[in-house]
């Protein structure tokens, strides 16, 4: 979503601005002239982690007959070194990438690098623009990641969902015109589950006719 004086937030991974429009390396430091701006930050530097559990920086992919088989990744020191971050109250750990960003001053850091050399740097921070703001994350997502940032930014903008306490595999859509409203409840189940926080409204689904 773009950020503006109307609102909106922008979430920006790291390594975002590293190839222009030919694949060639800017000179300038990323996520480029033009993000660093809007973000506020700039990458000072940057390496390889490996993701969580993993014992190797890279996935290996050998072939077998022609056809693609995954092969386990070769060991590596440098994996065994962990890099984590505070967000909220929590820590997590790095996946693929750490980034140590030059933050301007207007910028608010969300999370912070909480260990080795990197330990105190912004990690995750936002800047306001307009009425929204852009996120710059100096990692990669993770699922626990994107739990909880998507808490932490959700909460602030006064997103909630559209049915409270929705069960696991059940899908939630809204369409609306100016004079009515349709939301979709889809069980992607085979189970038969009970929804109790469902809106007022006339029931359409051919079970209920």
């Amino acid at each position: 979503m773009s950020t503006g004086t109307g609102g909106g937030t922008l979430v920006i991974g790291a390594m975002t601005g590293t190839r222009d429009e030919h694949n060639h390396i800017p000179t300038i430091p990323a996520p480029g002239r033009g993000l660093s701006e809007l973000c506020g930050v700039r990458v000072e530097e940057f390496g390889r982690v490996a993701e969580p559990g993993a014992d190797g920086l890279f996935g290996l992919h050998g072939t077998e007959f022609g056809l693609h088989k995954a092969a386990a990744p070769r060991p590596a020191s440098s994996a065994a070194r962990r890099y984590k971050f505070v967000l909220g109250n929590g820590e997590h750990e790095a996946a693929h990438l750490y980034e140590l960003l030059d933050v301007d001053a207007d910028v608010k850091v969300l999370g912070r690098w909480s260990s080795r050399f990197a330990s105190g740097r912004a990690a995750i921070t936002i800047r306001k623009v307009g009425e929204g703001g852009a996120v710059y994350m100096g990692t990669h997502l993770t699922g626990t990641l994107v739990e909880n940032l998507a808490d932490e930014r959700f909460g602030r903008a006064g997103i909630a969902p559209l049915i409270a306490d929705l069960p696991a595999n059940v899908e939630v859509t809204l369409r609306h015109a100016a004079d009515r409203k349709l939301l979709f409840v889809l069980n992607t189940d085979e189970d038969t589950v009970e929804i109790s926080s469902l809106p007022a409204g006339m029931d359409f689904s051919p079970t209920r006719r």
